[in-house]
Formats: C-alpha cells, sequence, structure tokens
C-alpha cells in the first residue's frame, strides 16, 4: 500500500514516516499541496495523509483537486493538523 503524506512540518512528516514505514506502508513525503497534487499525478496512491495548513496549497484545496481525478475519487484522504481547534470547517 502507497501512502502520500503532504506535511511543511519536517518533524511532523518524519514522524508519520517513521510509524508508516514500520507498519510495512510505502511511503513518499512531499512538503506542500502543490508537489502532492503533482506526485499524485504521476503515482497512484492507496490514501493520502495532508496538513491542513501549509504554505501554496492547503489541505483543503488539495482535496478538492484530487477529488477532480478519477484515480482519487474514493482514495481516503486524511486531513491533520497541529493547529488546536482553530479550524472551523467540516
Amino acid at each position: 500500500m502507497q501512502i502520500l503524506i503532504a506535511e511543511d512540518n519536517l518533524v511532523a512528516a518524519h514522524v508519520l514516516q517513521f510509524n508508516l514505514d514500520r507498519a510495512g506502508f510505502e511511503v513518499h513525503v512531499v512538503g506542500d499541496g502543490c508537489q502532492a497534487l503533482q506526485v499524485a499525478l504521476d503515482i497512484t496512491f492507496d490514501m493520502v495523509i495532508t496538513d491542513y495548513q501549509m504554505p501554496g496549497m492547503d489541505g483543503a484545496e488539495l482535496c478538492r483537486n484530487l477529488r477532480t481525478h478519477p484515480n482519487y475519487v474514493d482514495t481516503p484522504i486524511v486531513v491533520c493538523s497541529a493547529k488546536g481547534y482553530e479550524i472551523d470547517t467540516e
């Protein structure tokens, strides 16, 4: 199973990657939403984990863009954030 992580915080990205690698997943890490979209169009991932707040393209915009592509209509997307309860959206 291939997982794409889009996270601009290197520490958070490495923690996620380390744990998913240990669980046997193939993990690809990028630093922002624009890179994530480019990579996701070249490689089809089984799951996407994205930070909500990133420079360039945030996690919500990444989700909207991915859902327009046939390979990502039903792909699980997990949105994470290190920010407490500041996000007021569904």
